[in-house]
């Protein structure tokens, strides 16, 4: 089953239609045991089914359609799909899509005009995504990693090592040197054209060999990847300073990556794009402290989900465990709130992500207790 990346997760907010059921379901990571997974989904499709019937549907219709939703991987309760962290069902009239969640999700299932995407789109910011780049003097080698492990990629252009980089380097020095004197019984004395040092030769090779490195990267990653550096403190610190990629993450793993298993590198790398990842939002925390009650910043729910339906939203918090019920009238472009859920409601903070994430805002789907202001939904506004 499919992880859904940002791509998917767009093609399901650009789909809108008279109705749009989502599931999303919790799973335990337990092989070999089922743990009532299959049976919760179940009970979901169920709700979903009588939901459909409440809008008008015939019941064996509804009957019929909720059962079409359930992929192959999940119609054996023992798959290892149930052992992972979740799954997503997202189907609409001529539509369906089934995704596999990487992170843990509170079991929902809605009915609306939408697809309930704040599972997707806290799962974009925490699935993370990212390169790592382990440099030695004897090899060189780049991996894509996520959550759950790294994968080697081959890149036609990298120099294996720094021999090979600087193999035809040595020839040209070797030809530097010529006979110049001779002393004793015709013992020749080589004399070097040029000033440097045999240390300023290895720090030159070094170096050449790490911008052949960087050079070979173009068209394999994207300025906006993530790049994770392994090797000791000064190979890294000299990539750092050569490299023109935008989005190295400091400070890397500063150790010999040929003594590590592939675990162990892969769970120092991620720690460190964590770390990154979660300053990032600590500066997010702040910027709304300090922006708030400037007309800049709020946590009023009307106030950001009209704001987030206008494209004014920089930055996002929402509570991925709180449902606000309620209508969007387009008619008086303001949210209508309600105290409980009614047939034909959609969750109002999903559909404030959804538009936010559309027109390009940071999204940070937190527990309610991270989500500043203290009402599920906060927003540091364009203007």
């Amino acid at each position: 089953m499919l992880v859904a990346d940002a791509s998917r997760v767009k093609e399901l907010a650009d789909w809108a239609s008279e109705w749009c059921v989502s599931v999303c379901l919790p799973t335990h990571k337990v092989v070999g045991k089922d743990d009532g997974d299959s049976l919760r989904l179940k009970n979901l499709l169920q709700d979903a089914e009588s939901e459909l019937v409440g809008t008008g549907m015939r019941r064996p219709d509804a009957a019929r359609f909720v059962a079409s939703m359930i992929p192959a991987e999940l119609s054996d309760p023992s798959s290892e799909v149930f052992h992972r962290a979740g799954v997503a069902l997202f189907a609409a009239p001529g539509f369906q899509r089934a995704y596999q969640l990487v992170s843990e999700v509170p079991a929902l299932m809605t009915v609306a005009s939408r697809f309930h995407l704040k599972p997707l789109l806290g799962m974009l910011e925490h699935d993370l995504r990212f390169f790592l780049l382990a440099l030695t003097r004897g090899h060189a080698q780049l991996y894509f990693c996520d959550s759950s492990g790294l994968k080697p990629i081959e890149v036609p252009q990298m120099p294996p090592s720094l021999d090979d980089a600087t193999r035809f380097d040595d020839r040209e020095r070797a030809l530097l040197s010529h006979s110049a004197s001779r002393k004793g019984r015709g013992a020749v004395i080589a004399v070097f054209h040029g000033q440097g040092s045999r240390k300023d030769y290895l720090h030159e090779d070094l170096m050449r060999y790490l911008h052949m490195i960087d050079a070979s990267l173009n068209g394999i990653i994207a300025e906006t990847d993530p790049l994770v550096l392994a090797g000791n403190q000064d190979t890294v610190a000299l990539y750092q300073g050569l490299s023109g990629h935008g989005s190295l993450v400091e400070p890397g793993v500063l150790a010999n990556p040929e003594t590590m298993a592939a675990a162990d590198l892969h769970a120092r790398a991620l720690s460190t794009v964590e770390a990154e990842v979660a300053k990032s939002t600590g500066t997010d925390v702040a910027a709304f402290h300090r922006l708030h009650g400037t007309g800049k910043a709020s946590s009023t729910p009307t106030a950001v989900i009209q704001a987030a339906r206008r494209g004014r939203v920089e930055t996002l918090f929402v509570a991925s465990e709180v449902q606000l019920w309620g209508r969007y009238d387009v008619g008086t472009d303001v949210p209508e709130l309600h105290a409980g859920r009614v047939p034909g409601d959609e969750d109002l903070l999903d559909s404030a992500a959804e538009d936010a994430w559309l027109a390009g805002a940071t999204i940070h789907v937190v527990p309610s207790a991270d989500v500043p202001g203290g009402t599920g939904i906060a927003a540091v506004f364009r203007y």
